[in-house]
């Protein structure tokens, strides 16, 4: 079986060893080593290779015009024994319903099934048939938690792009079980242009817009929120100023309580007018309004700022639905809104989590256009009040990691304030931020780390990352550094730090992470999607941030 061209490192117990590839980014022309790199074991190689952004898996496809042949290696990594993958073509449209499928799962021997599946309907069980196209040469292989599918697939005559689809799911004995219905599951769908070998993620996922309700209820438009694995069904009325809406909240309990609601002030939870809807053991589900207007724990019921009818809410097969029906100022073009879930204790409504998901569930709708805009900012981050009153010029939701960093560049001395905020992390976790002075990614980075002692106290100590297989040792940076501290509460660490910076710097690039303690020693860090793209750079003038779509991340052996 195919292993990737790694360097294993032996790490001694109180250090964490980090192994540096190049990412790759989602077209040809900035390939990274676990696409271009890797080594098939027959030799095989491909002209294109895509980095699919959910769910863990590469694309590695060439395409041959003259015989409208299109050769396929299907990499889905991060997959026990007991999980069946597939990859597939929609010729006929975009989602689940008309893919041929290629489906592979590891038996209890070692050895392979592989099939093909028509997918006509949904259904639980994938079923053996015949593809709509011939295929070819079609073979699987799992090693190490990696599972790869070659095909050959014979396409219509000037065949310029394809629909594709990907997904895994639980293997119980014999029996394929359904796929989760998170938003990584829900929206592992693209579009190969076969000219330019070049990959696109589609924005429209088939359970959005062919979801039917059980009162035939038909909506204009249908939003797949970014966040929550939730749905915004809705319609804008101009002539009554209304909007209809039909909020879909799916993979939640019966102990979990979900809202939605406009804020017509600003952006974020303060002032937002919320519909808020739970069940009961008995079955029944309670709703009602609740005005937010200061952060509290207990959503409270009330009347809200604007009138609203035809309240009504339903729960079943996790899933929670709300109705409403708002009545809008007039000639309003446009309406912010916030969607939550936390957990219910009896008849009490617990506290939302604080992780990037629950914090960045925040948008806009555009009435006039019927499209749906997710909000950059969070409240949770240019709202947060530091213990010591400390204030930052400057608030970054971090896209990946749950993580926040504020900071204030001074450019007459040349410092740069920095606090790092990492949230959802327990107390067994150490935490890193640094700089990286000399290029994208891991080498070079000048890092800060954290972590907390069964003690209370917290350790923290500076550590320059100089090559590969670079243990985390303590030791000076390239440059000064003051006021390092940092404190733990309620599963939240905070890293504050002063850097001095080179005289004129207009930029800089950055890096974030954070790994297993066990007693003193610290652990490596996972290797999902999350961990290896945790970078960007810092715009000192204009105080933005962006995130790096090529460059190094960490990798473990």
């Amino acid at each position: 079986m195919a292993r990737q061209k790694l360097v294993f490192l032996f790490c001694l117990p109180v250090i964490t060893c980090f192994l540096v590839l190049s990412l790759a980014h989602s077209t040809t022309s900035a390939q990274g080593s676990l696409c271009s790199d890797f080594v098939f074991p027959n030799d095989k190689v491909f002209a294109s290779c895509t980095v699919l952004p959910c769910l863990d898996s590469f694309l590695h496809w060439t395409h041959n015009p003259s015989s409208s042949t299109l050769h396929i290696a299907y990499r889905h990594t991060q997959v026990s024994p007991s999980t069946w993958v597939a990859w597939g073509i929609n010729p006929i449209s975009i989602g689940m319903i008309g893919t041929q499928a290629i489906v592979a799962y590891p038996k209890p021997d070692g050895t392979m099934v592989v099939f093909t599946s028509p997918i006509s309907h949904y259904e639980i069980q994938l079923r053996e048939g015949n593809l709509s196209f011939p295929v070819s040469d079609l073979s699987a292989s799992y090693f190490n938690n990696e599972m790869i599918l070659f095909v050959v697939i014979e396409l219509p005559e000037n065949t310029t792009s394809v629909n594709h689809v990907w997904q895994h799911g639980p293997v119980f004995g014999s029996n394929l079980g359904m796929h989760q219905v998170s938003r990584n599951h829900l929206q592992s769908m693209g579009a190969l242009d076969l000219s330019s070998g070049q990959d696109s993620t589609s924005a429209q996922v088939s359970l959005c817009s062919d979801f039917v309700f059980p009162n035939n209820r038909v909506f204009a438009s249908c939003t797949v929120l970014p966040y929550l694995d939730s749905f915004l069904h809705w319609t804008h009325n101009a002539s009554s100023s209304t909007l209809h809406i039909a909020y879909r909240h799916t993979q939640v309990s019966s102990s979990t309580w979900v809202a939605w609601g406009i804020n017509p002030f600003s952006i974020g939870m303060i002032g937002t007018q919320a519909i808020v809807a739970y069940p009961k053991p008995d079955g029944t589900v309670v709703v009602f309004t609740s005005p937010i207007s200061r952060y509290e724990i207990q959503l409270r019921e009330g009347n809200l700022s604007f009138p609203v009818s035809d309240l009504s809410a339903s729960y079943f097969n996790n899933e929670m639905l709300i109705f409403v029906v708002i009545e809008l100022p007039e000639n309003t073009t446009s309406v912010n809104h916030v969607w939550q879930h936390g957990p219910v204790f009896g008849s009490n409504l617990g506290m939302h989590q604080v992780a990037r998901n629950h914090l960045q569930s925040i948008g806009a709708l555009d009435l006039s256009s019927g499209q749906a805009s997710t909000s950059t900012q969070g409240s949770s981050c240019s709202d947060f009040v530091f213990p010591n009153d400390k204030v930052f010029a400057s608030c970054t939701v971090l896209p990946y990691l749950d993580s926040f960093l504020h900071w204030t560049h001074n450019a007459s001395s040349s410092t740069l304030h920095i606090a790092y905020r990492h949230t959802q992390v327990s107390s067994s976790t150490w935490v890193a931020w640094g700089i990286n002075p000399i290029s994208i990614g891991m080498i070079g980075t000048q890092a800060i780390v954290a972590y907390p002692k069964p003690d209370g106290t917290v350790v923290v100590f500076t550590s320059p990352i100089s090559r590969y297989g670079t243990q985390l040792r303590e030791g000076n940076l390239s440059f000064p550094v003051s006021d390092l501290s940092a404190s733990y509460f309620d599963n939240e660490m905070i890293i504050f730090v002063v850097t001095e910076l080179p005289k004129n710097t207009t930029s800089v690039n950055h890096v974030w992470q954070h790994g297993p303690v066990s007693g003193s020693n610290l652990g490596m860090h996972q290797v999902s999607r999350n961990h290896l793209q945790s970078m960007g750079t810092l715009d000192l003038s204009s105080g933005q941030a962006s995130t790096s779509d090529e460059g190094r991340f960490f990798e473990r052996n």
